[in-house]
């Protein structure tokens, strides 16, 4: 691609720009036509700043067509325009480009967009892990767009995001990677209960409890070792934090706090997740036990409460 054709792009986008902005759509779907074409010419090209100015040109065109208020014309064209540019090996723009939409559709509320959402989310995730992409950087920007959100008030479409991100932390298989940010976002609950509560940061924020219940089971089914000491570590430490944290935050007892959570999670769950959790609460117990007897010696009989 010459320089000159990089302009082309831009220019393409501008045109495509000015014609939603004076209602003239069919111009407008022409030019983001002729940037799809180019953006498959490039998939077999190796030219990073060139393939660069073509998905961000995409993405403008997107968020512009939202801000415009044009959701039917956004939705026409979310999903022609991915399955274009997923072919383009370029991880931290195919990564801004999943989150911007994740903030467009958030923003905008378009709940009819989400399962497009959860396509290009899941299929990223995919290709980030196949190709050793940046998913840490992914996963950060994800969070903070999800918490944003939710600071508005819980929605449909926030618990989407937070789902979503769960289940592709879970996925990545890098312990790394899932510690930093699920330390941010104990930290996003904390927040967020410091406003609102616990029970309402459930409703929020909650997925992270069935997250936590997997993180277990897999953690125990590690051989016996140093590596599984250092992940029961991670897992059982983070969850004692927070609950101490958002006992404070709420001017709870410990007790009282854990015993909520307890609740939140078991109360219309099926005999076999309240299982699973039980092993999970269990193995917390017995962490807390070890490294804050004091608080645990008045915890002990919180079982009888159900």
């Amino acid at each position: 691609m010459y320089v000159d054709e990089v302009e082309r792009i831009r220019q393409l986008e501008v045109e495509a720009c000015l014609a939603m902005r004076d209602g003239k759509t069919d111009s407008a779907e022409r030019s983001w036509q002729s940037i799809l074409i180019h953006a498959k010419i490039q998939q077999n090209k190796q030219n990073d700043e060139n393939i660069a100015t073509v998905i961000k040109s995409l993405q403008n065109l997107l968020q512009f067509a939202s801000r415009s208020h044009n959701d039917a014309l956004f939705e026409s064209w979310l999903m022609p325009t991915w399955k274009i540019i997923r072919n383009l090996p370029y991880g931290k723009e195919l990564g801004e480009f999943v989150n911007a939409m994740a903030f467009v559709i958030a923003d905008h509320k378009i709940e009819t967009s989400l399962l497009r959402l959860e396509i290009i989310f899941k299929e990223y995730v995919t290709l980030a892990k196949f190709y050793h992409y940046d998913l840490e950087l992914f996963f950060k920007e994800w969070l903070e767009t999800a918490a944003e959100i939710t600071s508005r008030g819980a929605d449909k479409i926030s618990r989407k995001l937070i789902i979503l991100l769960v289940k592709g932390i879970y996925k990545c298989s890098d312990w790394k990677i899932l510690q930093s940010i699920m330390w941010q976002y104990y930290m996003h609950m904390q927040a967020y209960a410091h406003q609102n509560g616990y029970k309402q940061t459930f409703e929020a924020y909650g997925a992270v409890h069935y997250l936590e219940i997997l993180l277990n089971e897999k953690i125990m089914a590690m051989p016996v070792g140093v590596e599984q000491k250092a992940q029961q570590r991670f897992l059982y430490s983070g969850i004692r934090d927070w609950l101490a944290n958002i006992a404070r935050i709420t001017g709870k007892d410990e007790g009282v706090m854990i015993n909520e959570w307890k609740s939140c999670v078991i109360n219309g769950a099926k005999p076999k997740l309240q299982q699973r959790f039980q092993k999970l609460f269990d193995a917390e117990m017995e962490y807390w036990h070890g490294t804050r007897p004091k608080t645990y010696a008045k915890i002990k009989d919180i079982e009888t409460m159900f």
